[in-house]
This record gives structure tokens, sequence and C-alpha cells, in this order.
């Protein structure tokens, strides 16, 4: 149990994909023989993936909140006829 949880927390667990319809199918269907193995698709999961989705809803909020400040704040001093042409 401690060998799991290190791996966890390290590069994460290979653990069957059973979140598809075909592969769930597959890995219900699988007879236990090592050779057929290959067939079953695998995921990656580790510590890190396991992030709240509060954090994340919270990281938008911030920045939706500062786009809409930006947008608040009325036109910019900025116009294209300032600007120096290229040549």
């Amino acid at each position: 149990m401690e060998r799991e949880r290190q791996q966890y927390e390290g590069y994460g667990l290979e653990i069957p994909d059973i979140l598809n319809a075909n592969n769930l199918k597959t890995f219900r269907e699988w007879d236990f023989d090592l050779k057929k193995l290959p067939n079953i698709k695998m995921r990656k999961l580790c510590a890190n993936d396991a992030v709240p989705k509060k954090g994340k809803r919270k990281t938008i909020l911030t920045i939706d909140k500062n786009l809409e400040e930006l947008e608040l704040r009325g036109e910019s001093n900025d116009s294209d006829e300032e600007m120096t042409p290229v040549a």
C-alpha cells in the first residue's frame, strides 16, 4: 500500500480507462490473460491531477473580474494615429 501511495504522489499510477464505454466493455470482458492486457486502454492518475474544482473556478473568476475592470476603465489613450508608420 505504501508503494502505491508513493507512486500516486510521484509519477502516477496507471489504471484502466473506464470512463469510455468501449474501454469499460473491453476491461469487463478481459479474462486476466496478460497477453491481452495491451488491449485495455490505460490512464495515468497522480496526486497533481486531484486539484479541487473550487480552486480552478476561483482562478477563472479572478481573471474574469480583472478583464471586467479593464473594460470598465473606458477608452485607452492609444490610437493608430499616434503611432509612427513602419517602413
